[in-house]
């Protein structure tokens, strides 16, 4: 069910967004997802303005 809260965004952008919040070995699923979704926020934030 959590994995399903992440859209597959980073892939389908053509690799616009640097791999840093999953290149911690998969952190993001076991409880980092604030994180993730933070960062993810903040590049939607800055390429939507």
């Amino acid at each position: 069910m959590i994995l399903g809260l992440i859209p597959p965004t980073p892939l389908d952008k053509g690799g616009l967004i640097p791999p840093a919040p999953l290149d911690k070995g998969g952190a993001d699923r076991r409880g980092d997802l604030k994180v993730f979704n933070t960062y993810r926020l903040s590049y939607e934030n800055g390429r939507n303005s």
